[in-house]
């Protein structure tokens, strides 16, 4: 999976989609592309599976939250200083593992109604992707959060 920087004539898909047209025009989209995080290459393969199941730390927490449930693991993260992180509105949701590893920073994806359409996602769902770091400052955060204590599962 050697992430690496979108080549421009990539960008035509995404400019020419019949169903989901991202950007008006060519120059929009490479200036689209040019402020999305850098990836640098981090491996040649993606395991996804229960974080329960993993025999070593990942690098990336993948959660699929409600509204509610992606403030709160949003300000757990922060509750310790963390810095604030940007949100890249053209993003699929596909990318929200690769800005999390090239930014080493939270990242939450909104879906769009093209992705919820075709993945049959609630409208309910977000997506937000935590570097392991910021998944375990989430957890030592709880006992300080506003909201009450963890339950047992």
């Amino acid at each position: 999976m050697g992430f690496e920087i979108l080549p421009v004539e990539n960008l035509a898909p995404a400019l020419t989609h019949k169903n989901h047209k991202v950007y008006k025009s060519k120059k929009t989209a490479v200036a689209s592309v040019k402020k999305q995080p850098q990836p640098a290459h981090r491996g040649d393969f993606v395991i996804l599976g229960p974080l329960d199941k993993f025999e070593t730390n990942p690098d990336v927490v993948l959660f699929r939250a409600n509204p509610e449930q992606a403030d709160r693991l949003l300000g757990l993260v922060s509750y310790k200083g963390a810095e604030p992180f940007m949100y890249y509105p053209a993003s699929s949701i596909c990318s929200i593992i690769a800005n999390a590893l090239a930014k080493g920073k939270p990242d939450l994806n909104l879906i769009s109604a093209f992705e919820r359409q075709r993945g049959k996602w609630s409208e309910n769902e977000l997506m937000v992707a935590l570097p392991f770091k910021n998944f375990v400052t989430a957890i030592e955060s709880i006992p300080y959060s506003g909201f009450g204590k963890p339950r047992a599962s």
